[in-house]
C-alpha cells in the first residue's frame, strides 16, 4: 500500500508512522522530520512540507525511500475542524513501478538528486 504518516505544527513533528514508516524511518515518533531526516537528500521533501503548511494546497515530491526504492511521497494538509487553519500534515510514501523509473532518474539526474542505480 504504502507507508503513511502524521505530522504536527509548522515544525513537522511526526506525531504517527504506520508499521511500514516505522519499520524504514526508525524510532522517530516525536522528533521535528528535519532532525528524523536530515540527510541532504531528503531537503526537497522539507520544502514542499513548508509549502503545504503554509498554501494548503497538496503536493507531490519524487523520492527515494530509506531502502533506495523510488517512489512518489504526496504530502496533504490536515485542518482544524473548527477553524479550517492547518495544523500539520499527512503524507503517504508509494512505490514507483520500475515503468516509470526511467523518467524520475530522468528528473533527478537533471537536479542533481540522482537515484541510486539498481
Amino acid at each position: 500500500m504504502g507507508a503513511r504518516a502524521l505530522y504536527a505544527g509548522p515544525g513537522h513533528v511526526i506525531v504517527y508512522g504506520d508499521d511500514e514508516f516505522l519499520a524504514v524511518s526508525g524510532d522517530v515518533l516525536g522528533k521535528p522530520a528535519r532532525e528524523a531526516f536530515a540527510q541532504p537528500e531528503y531537503a526537497p521533501a522539507q520544502w514542499a512540507m513548508d509549502r503545504v503548511f503554509r498554501s494548503g494546497i497538496p503536493e507531490w515530491v519524487d523520492a527515494v525511500s530509506m531502502t533506495g526504492a523510488p517512489g512518489r511521497l504526496l504530502f496533504t494538509p490536515v485542518r482544524d475542524p473548527e477553524s479550517r487553519q492547518v495544523v500539520g500534515l499527512a503524507s503517504l510514501w508509494t512505490r514507483v513501478p520500475a515503468s516509470t523509473r526511467r523518467t524520475l532518474q530522468a528528473r533527478h539526474d537533471r537536479s542533481e538528486l540522482a537515484l541510486p542505480k539498481a
